[in-house]
């Protein structure tokens, strides 16, 4: 028997006799302002496959992730208990990477420029529970994430590696991260 844990705006995640999985719907959402009305013929099954390509990339780099098997679009995920109580198992956390300031980012608000290329990734990191995604420090994402601070370091290093892979990747591509 299949019981949906949570259904996001984009993402649900059930669990089942063979574990915890999430699925890809068609719905999507845009920023903070949640689900859209419509949606979008096929996009749960091309995230699928274009998810089902980079956690094979991952493993091809050999960067540890939390995928444990992919079926049928559903991709099946180690549990963490790592989390506080009352988040589902889930680390309440968005990590975020920029190699610049895009056309409407967030960061011109700061003060940066449109355009503006930064010489090495930075690395941000926003709340996910909450109605609007707030702004963390590193500090205030240290105590969110309820990592240690050796892995949040880890954390942090991780995903500073994994940004210049992806950049050097699409850089092959044509196209600008």
């Amino acid at each position: 028997m299949t019981k949906l844990i949570k259904a996001g705006s984009v993402k649900n995640i059930y669990e089942d006799s063979e574990g915890v999985f999430f699925t890809f719907s068609d719905r999507y959402s845009i920023f903070d302002w949640g689900e859209m009305p419509d949606g979008i013929r096929d996009k749960g099954k091309n995230l699928s496959e274009i998810a089902a390509f980079f956690f094979n990339w991952l493993d091809q780099h050999k960067i540890k992730h939390h995928l444990k098997n992919y079926i049928d679009n559903k991709f099946y995920i180690e549990r963490f208990s790592v989390a506080k109580k009352g988040t589902a198992g889930l680390i309440p956390l968005e990590v975020i990477f920029r190699h610049g300031v895009p056309k409407g980012s967030s960061l011109i608000k700061k003060g940066f420029k449109e355009g503006e290329e930064f010489s090495a990734p930075r690395v941000d990191f926003t709340t996910k529970l909450e109605a609007l995604d707030l702004v963390l420090t590193p500090e205030e994402a240290l105590e969110a994430s309820t990592l240690s601070s050796e892995e949040f370091k880890e954390l942090t290093s991780l995903t500073i590696k994994l940004s210049l892979l992806l950049k050097d990747f699409f850089n092959k591509k044509g196209v600008k991260l």
